[in-house]
């Protein structure tokens, strides 16, 4: 299941629906639709961020949309334009596991409203290739998904 989010806090919870109070939001989003049906029955999530930042990857959500995995969960792997994480289910938050090049940790860190444990041996990520890049173009002629 892939999914994307306006918020996603170190247990993986994800926000989908507003910034700030319910009761008076900053922003009201579109919501989650089935988001919290579906986000707990997958066996595993690719979440993709379009931007690595305090305010998208926070402490804690303003408004949980969809919980994140528990134990027993699916598998949960973000993506943002720095790193990847990975939900670790035993300690029941994010890691860090991957960063695209010449990103340090630091800089990943540092964009971010917590601080996340940091896998031993990170993955080099590749950015995508000419020929990747080619195929998404004709499955997506009039770039719906940068919208």
């Amino acid at each position: 299941m892939f999914f994307s989010a306006a918020q996603v806090d170190r247990r993986g919870n994800m926000n989908l629906s507003v910034i700030g109070s319910y009761e008076k939001p900053r922003v009201r989003l579109p919501g989650g639709a089935a988001a919290a049906y579906l986000y707990r029955r997958a066996r595993r999530i690719v979440m993709w961020l379009r931007e690595h930042s305090r305010r998208t990857l926070v402490e804690r959500v303003d408004f949980i949309t969809a919980p994140g995995p528990t134990k027993q969960g699916p598998r949960l792997t973000i993506c943002t334009p720095k790193a990847m994480f990975e939900f670790d289910h035993e300690l029941g938050e994010l890691v860090l596991t991957g960063l695209f090049p010449g990103i340090s940790v630091d800089e990943v860190i540092n964009n971010m409203a917590f601080k996340p444990r940091v896998r031993e041996t990170l993955s080099v990520l590749e950015p995508v290739t000419q020929d990747e890049l080619q195929f998404l173009n004709k499955l997506d002629p009039g770039g719906i998904r940068y919208s």
